[in-house]
């Protein structure tokens, strides 16, 4: 005879497996939105339909919304650092579950995910009548994440938040929008929670122009290894992103190029440049 404990092992176990293919799931939907323009179809309704359908979701044409958290390493340092991914993991968790527990109640269904570069986002369906109640749930999450993030002192968040979208087809944006937002950290000051408001508005700039205009000079200083002159050329180039207005994402893709011209100079081996770039220099910067 099957014992009271042994049923309630079993269930734990069940409910383990049950939530680890949703997260699976959700995490294969948000690939899935992200890597296909058309992933919203031009059919509103028969789009829903097919990720209600392949993902183990239960959209509907309401409103949809993104939030996404990024997490950031106080000390940039490379002492540590694998200890610091290691306690990221579980920070992740943690948000991941904070965001099902603040919301779950308040959606008509939500997907959330651990994504790439340090960040949990989630996208959030929710019926017209309960926005006043998704706001105060925001307040909560915030609240709620502050708490938790107070005990992890080497450990900076950004939270984004997109505007609100009636319509599926608009949900590619929300998460791109949040993804814009979480880079307007770049700009500095000590805010946390970032909303589409905040984007320094202007016309987008092309930052492979800018990289391009320094990529002689500074290839230059970097071979004779003048110190101050790679500096120099270095400020030059975020000197003239600032005056174009740039937008936060803008100033990532110029630090990537710099350090992709600097890494040019330091090896000579193409495989190892590209291995380096690719690893290494993204994370950097």
């Amino acid at each position: 005879i099957e014992t009271d404990e042994a049923r309630e092992e079993k269930l734990d176990k069940m409910t383990e497996v049950i939530e680890g293919s949703r997260g699976t799931l959700h995490h294969a939907f948000l690939n899935y939105l992200m890597e296909n323009d058309d992933a919203s179809g031009e059919d509103k309704a028969e789009a829903i339909s097919d990720v209600n359908k392949n993902f183990g979701l239960n959209f509907k044409n309401e409103i949809f919304q993104a939030i996404s958290v990024k997490f950031s390493r106080k000390n940039s340092r490379e002492e540590g650092l694998d200890a610091w991914k290691e306690q990221l993991e579980l920070i992740e968790r943690k948000v991941a579950e904070l965001l099902e527990a603040v919301y779950k109640d308040r959606t008509l269904d939500m997907a959330v995910a651990v994504r790439k570069h340090f960040s949990v986002t989630a996208v959030l369906n929710y019926e017209q009548s309960r926005r006043s109640d998704m706001e105060l749930g925001t307040e909560r999450f915030i609240e709620r994440l502050r708490e938790y993030i107070s005990d992890y002192a080497t450990c900076d968040i950004c939270v984004a938040i997109s505007d609100e979208y009636s319509d599926f087809s608009m949900l590619q944006n929300a998460v791109r929008m949040t993804e814009e937002l979480q880079c307007m950290t770049v700009f500095g000051g000590s805010k946390m929670v970032f909303r589409s408001s905040d984007i320094k508005r202007g016309a987008r700039i092309c930052s492979e122009d800018i990289i391009n205009e320094c990529r002689n000079a500074l290839s230059h200083a970097m071979e004779i290894r003048d110190g101050e002159k790679v500096s120099y050329e270095i400020a030059a180039g975020f000197h003239l992103a600032d005056e174009k207005n740039a937008f936060g994402s803008e100033y990532y893709e110029l630090a990537r190029g710099i350090a992709g011209i600097m890494a040019e100079t330091f090896f000579d081996d193409p495989e190892e440049q590209r291995e380096t770039r690719e690893q290494s220099f993204n994370e950097i910067c």
